[in-house]
């Protein structure tokens, strides 16, 4: 995890670098905090269908009615 992050890091230093949000990951974002890394933590679990349900009804505009 840390020498994919850091190689990714290496790629531009606007780069921002997902970590899962789990024991392993928590460590490793010390770490690459520290050594200047920006890191994002993403939940740990994939989303399922009703999330991306969810996430699209709050992306889609609201349709409007015309009477």
């Amino acid at each position: 995890m840390l020498r994919q992050a850091r190689a990714l890091a290496a790629i531009s230093p606007r780069m921002v670098v997902k970590i899962p949000a789990i024991n392993d990951g928590f460590k490793a974002i010390s770490i690459l905090e520290k050594e200047g890394v920006a890191t994002l933590r993403r939940p740990s679990s994939k989303p399922g269908r009703s999330c991306w349900r969810l996430w699209r009804a709050r992306a889609t505009p609201p349709l409007t009615s015309t009477g």
